[in-house]
């Protein structure tokens, strides 16, 4: 989905595509991260399919930076009173309510978080009930993994097993550079216009 600069996302209609690598693309501060965290918040705690968190690198993806991220989430809404934080340990995603005596001894599994560089660390492992996941920043400025497309959909398969899963890409710029687009053929993207849904039906390998 391409959003227009004056357009705040809601990614109702990208969901009903029901397709399994959704690319949210547009100006930062326009709703995509919000949208997709209140989407995989929302998966995890209603409907019990949890969610894997994925940066590029582990400076981007520590225990306080993973629960930062959902700071603006409306836990609190989504989990009608419940929970109001989310709190990251260990490469698991949890959420507490922190007016709580003891937030700890209610905490609630959500998800995972990694980064795309240690992918190799989880490759045997196995994760239950995982069926979405968030990478952020999925376009840079800076370098890219080698092979990196291939890493992504080789770790979102670790996480999902047999499971139909689907992946949030979030991205706030367009750069003709990114192995996303050439190595998935989506020859489209820099020609799309702003607020329109691009549908492409691939084998992926």
């Amino acid at each position: 989905f391409m959003a227009s600069k004056k357009q705040y996302y809601d990614i109702t209609n990208m969901l009903s595509t029901g397709a399994q690598y959704m690319m949210l693309l547009g100006q930062r501060t326009n709703g995509k991260s919000y949208q997709a965290k209140k989407t995989v918040i929302d998966k995890a705690f209603n409907h019990g399919e949890k969610f894997v968190y994925i940066r590029r690198w582990d400076r981007e993806v520590k225990a306080s930076v993973a629960a930062n991220y959902f700071e603006d989430c409306p836990i609190s809404e989504l989990t009608q009173g419940k929970y109001d934080s989310a709190y990251a340990r260990q490469g698991s995603i949890y959420l507490i309510n922190s007016q709580s005596e003891n937030p700890m001894e209610d905490k609630f599994h959500v998800g995972y978080y990694i980064s795309l560089n240690r992918a190799v660390t989880v490759k045997s492992n196995v994760f239950k009930d995982v069926k979405w996941a968030i990478f952020e920043e999925f376009i840079t400025d800076d370098a890219y993994l080698y092979l990196e497309p291939d890493k992504l959909q080789q770790l979102v398969s670790t996480y999902f097993r047999n499971n139909d899963g689907h992946v949030i890409l979030v991205g706030n710029t367009i750069s003709r550079v990114c192995p996303y687009f050439s190595h998935w053929c989506l020859e489209g993207v820099l020609r799309q216009k702003q607020g329109t849904i691009e549908v492409y039906h691939h084998t992926l390998a």
